[in-house]
């Protein structure tokens, strides 16, 4: 009875950890650019705001994005990393740059894509955090030219960063 109880909580407790609150305190996140790179934003949540429906929603609908943005991708080389920030001071051969990150919604959720020696590309997900799933993998095959992601007929969605 015990082990049944434990084994049924554990998905609760892997997803607990998976939405774990965010300091507002540690909101500048530092990137180190090597190579090609995702690096998928969203707001520092309090333990509070993490529980809500909102924020888990969000987590989950960047997750998923992240996913389909890895498929396309393929065997390409391209790490992800998810951080709850309102900054990144990203690191290259060129020095430290620091990029702000929106506060409002729909900017505040959103994918950097970084290569070395390219200025960055922003995706926000202005439809709201599930809009990345779309807009994610096409952004990343424009970017890193890889001819497996979907193409979005809307046009160019990579929008370069001037840091």
């Amino acid at each position: 009875m015990k082990v049944t109880r434990i084994i049924a909580t554990l998905p609760l407790v892997i997803l607990a950890c998976a939405h774990a609150p965010v300091e507002t305190g540690a909101s500048i996140e530092t990137i180190s650019i090597t190579g090609p790179l995702i690096v998928a934003f969203l707001p520092p949540f309090t333990a509070e705001q993490s529980q809500s429906d909102a924020a888990v929603e969000a987590e989950a609908h960047v997750q998923f994005a992240l996913s389909d943005a890895q498929r396309c991708l393929g065997q390409r080389p391209v790490p992800i990393r998810v951080v709850h920030a309102k900054e990144l001071v990203v690191v290259d051969s060129d020095g430290r740059t620091s990029l702000r990150i929106p506060d409002d919604w729909p900017h505040a959720v959103g994918a950097y894509l970084f290569d070395r020696g390219r200025r960055p590309c922003v995706v926000y997900a202005t439809g709201g955090p599930s809009s990345l799933q779309m807009t994610l993998p096409a952004a990343a095959g424009e970017y890193f030219s890889e001819p497996g992601c979907p193409r979005d007929g809307a046009g160019k969605l990579c929008n370069e960063h001037d840091g």
